[in-house]
């Protein structure tokens, strides 16, 4: 019969760490996400306002878990669309969180003819639909343009009004 050895403290303490640790990494790639981390699906919506073409152009962001399509469009129909992987969700909540919008304050101080924005989201699991306006190109309306921005990039926000002007 071989004779049983009990384990030493140190020893249990490492092999105890080592299975601490293995489990423990194995909960890390959770889905969730983490404090400060955005979790948001839905669509922004933004109109430039009443100019004349080509420098009216709307811009529709859908976002789902893990990318977004853009569409751009002048007056009349779509001109254009593309899909990719969001640049910055957090630094969109962030833009759309300080302006109100997250809290429903569709109350931007917009004005005839000005810019307009429509939020339809679930941001953590609520749901936000506000819409906002714009005189001048500062919040409301223009937080949206901003987080439409955060989440496909500058780039491609050019490009698709670039499109909008050159098709007009």
């Amino acid at each position: 019969m071989p004779a049983h050895h009990p384990l030493r403290a140190p020893a249990l303490l490492s092999m105890l760490a080592v299975v601490c640790g293995v489990v423990l990494s194995g909960c890390s790639g959770s889905s969730d996400p983490g404090p400060g981390s955005s979790a948001m699906t839905g669509t922004l919506h933004y109109e430039k306002g009443s100019v004349p073409p080509p420098y009216h152009y709307q811009l529709t962001l859908e976002l789902t878990d893990d990318e977004f399509t853009l569409v751009w469009s002048g007056y009349d129909d779509e001109v254009g669309r593309t899909t990719g992987t969001p640049v910055d969700l957090d630094a969109a909540r962030e833009i759309l969180d300080g302006s109100g919008l997250l809290e429903g304050d569709d109350d931007t101080g917009g004005c005839t003819g000005g810019a307009q924005a429509e939020v339809d989201l679930v941001v953590d699991g609520d749901k936000v639909r506000t819409s906002g306006g714009t005189c001048g190109g500062e919040g409301g309306a223009g937080d949206v343009a901003d987080a439409i921005r955060a989440i496909a990039g500058d780039d491609v926000v050019d490009d698709a009004i670039d499109e909008v002007e050159s098709a007009s």
